[in-house]
């Protein structure tokens, strides 16, 4: 069976302290539920886990992998609540949660950050067993993953489409 885990980064700073960019959260959540849709349109069991909160609620981002036919509106009704604060690194929350995903699932991670706790959890996950994907949405250069990881540099991509609309909107 195919499954996948979308996973969203909600972090767009290092360090809480310095605030989010929206733009980065917003081009973040729309790689998520882009790869969301992708996979369950094949038939994917699709799954989401965060480390950002939903706007009503205090704790991390869950939905178990599942191709029933409700699983993608409630994915992406998850994603349009996820708030600008997280609720820990995500790399700690990886650690903690690899057990629950479905063994064999690839995991898509939708990052605008790669501190290099967060490389060495995909290098980490990627070594157990699963396949990661990065969508990297970041404005600047990312680092250098594991040969086992893949990433995608989607930031110039999504810069692209956002002057392409500017320019429409004139």
């Amino acid at each position: 069976t195919h499954n996948l885990v979308v996973i969203l980064n909600a972090d767009t700073t290092k360090y809480v302290w310095e605030g989010y960019f929206p733009d980065l959260l917003e081009k973040t959540v729309t790689a998520a539920a882009s790869i969301a849709s992708y996979a369950f349109e094949r038939r994917y069991g699709v799954g989401l886990f965060s480390n950002g909160t939903p706007l009503l609620a205090d704790r991390p981002l869950k939905i178990p992998s599942s191709r029933d036919p409700q699983q993608l509106p409630v994915i992406l009704e998850a994603l349009a609540t996820v708030g600008p604060f997280s609720s820990g690194p995500l790399a700690k929350m990886l650690a903690q949660e690899a057990v629950r995903f479905p063994q064999g699932a690839t995991l898509a991670v939708a990052t605008a950050l790669l501190p290099e706790e967060l490389v060495n959890a995909l290098d980490y996950l990627a070594k157990r067993s699963h396949k990661v994907v990065v969508l990297y949405v970041g404005d600047d250069t990312p680092p250098r993953l594991s040969p086992d990881v893949l990433l995608y540099e989607l930031g110039p991509y999504l810069a692209s489409l956002d002057q392409s609309q500017a320019s429409h909107a004139r």
